[in-house]
């Protein structure tokens, strides 16, 4: 619940609610399963 949130936090909050959505990629243990 913080106003100002790093880059790091913000893109591995995505990476976890777009693994947890798609559990079927080709890296889901990856740094950046979006790419």
């Amino acid at each position: 619940m913080a106003p100002v949130r790093p880059k790091s936090t913000t893109r591995r909050r995505v990476s976890m609610a777009l693994v947890a959505r798609h559990t079927t990629g080709p890296a889901t243990d990856g740094p950046d399963p979006v790419r």
